[in-house]
């Protein structure tokens, strides 16, 4: 009875434990970059020539697929302003887009735009 009675109160406990949790359990974190390419068919020694993923990327490695950075700042001609049409003039890809953690705007240090940086 004893043993019956203390795996009920586990599986309870643990229930409302999880339900407790659930709507953050059940969010869907967003995608990063990593993912948007391995779906295109990248692999890791697609960005990574070296096969170490500590090998910075620079932007020859994303002009390889994208472009250089002057086709890259056609396609977001739509964007006002154009964030590949920097004052700054060609910043690294890397500044704004990572592919293992969630990309950022790298102009908001100074500027609110309102990007939204994939």
């Amino acid at each position: 009875m004893t043993k019956l009675f203390y795996t009920v109160l586990v599986f309870v406990s643990a229930s409302v434990f999880v339900a407790g949790f659930s709507p953050l359990l059940s969010q869907t974190p967003s995608p990063q970059l990593v993912d948007t390419h391995t779906k295109a068919g990248s692999t890791c020694t697609s960005c990574h020539p070296g096969g170490t993923p500590s090998n910075k990327v620079g932007m020859s490695v994303c002009a390889e697929c994208h472009g250089n950075y002057a086709k890259v700042a056609i396609k977001t001609l739509a964007v006002a302003p154009n964030p590949h049409e920097s004052h700054l003039g060609e910043v690294e890809c890397t500044v704004c887009h990572h592919a293992h953690k969630p990309s950022e705007d790298g102009c908001r240090s100074c500027h609110d735009f309102g990007y939204k940086v994939p």
